[in-house]
């Protein structure tokens, strides 16, 4: 995944690629390292179709981390930025069970 990040950097795959790195940290039970590529992902490719997954996916990793305000803040931006999206529905979700 990172070779097709440092050879095509600003094509449609890299995205995808990032994306990925950050699932398999978390397929592998590595929230913190999870953490950094979600949170690049989100970072480096703002317009990506998966953008509503990554923000989710970066507050479920917050939230098995521990790290509450951070799970919120990210479950809140998925609802405010895709607000018809399933990842607005899930993290919605989320937010009811932490009390919000």
């Amino acid at each position: 995944f990172r070779e097709v990040i440092q050879t095509y950097p600003a094509a449609p795959d890299a995205a995808i690629a990032q994306f990925q790195i950050g699932e398999s940290y978390y397929y592998k039970k590595d929230c913190k390292a999870a953490v950094v590529e979600y949170q690049k992902f989100v970072t480096d490719y703002p317009k990506s179709d998966r953008r509503p997954e990554g923000l989710y996916m970066l507050g479920v990793c917050y939230s098995d981390l521990g790290q509450r305000t951070n799970a919120q803040r990210a479950f809140e931006q998925v609802v405010k930025e895709h607000p018809s999206s399933n990842s607005a529905i899930m993290a919605t979700q989320r937010l009811q069970g932490m009390g919000r």
